[in-house]
């Protein structure tokens, strides 16, 4: 969401206009800096779409992307460490039940 808040930048530099005129038509445009520096800033690889071959993506199973964000969110509940510790947590569960019982 924030790739389409952000725009497009129509300015010199996003429309690659020294690029351009050094390349010129038919020259190749892969091999230049500002292509390159570009594919990194613009290059968007969703976290929860399927993006392999159908081959591929029947091997491991016909996933969803609901079934990968299951998969993202028991990732980070895993990796997650808490910062509080139990004595902590005790406080905060008696201090406000109702909040954490909603």
């Amino acid at each position: 969401m924030h790739r389409i808040l952000d725009g497009i930048d129509v300015d010199d530099e996003g429309l690659a206009v020294e690029c351009v005129e050094k390349v010129g038509p038919g020259g190749n445009y892969v091999t230049e800096e500002h292509t390159i520096g570009q594919m990194f800033k613009q290059f968007f690889y969703p976290t929860l779409s399927v993006r392999m071959n159908f081959d591929a993506w029947q091997d491991r199973g016909k996933p969803t992307p609901l079934t990968r964000a299951h998969e993202v969110v028991r990732k980070r509940k895993e990796a997650h460490k808490t910062v509080l510790d139990a004595e902590q947590v005790t406080e905060i569960k008696n201090r406000f039940p109702d909040i954490l019982n909603a």
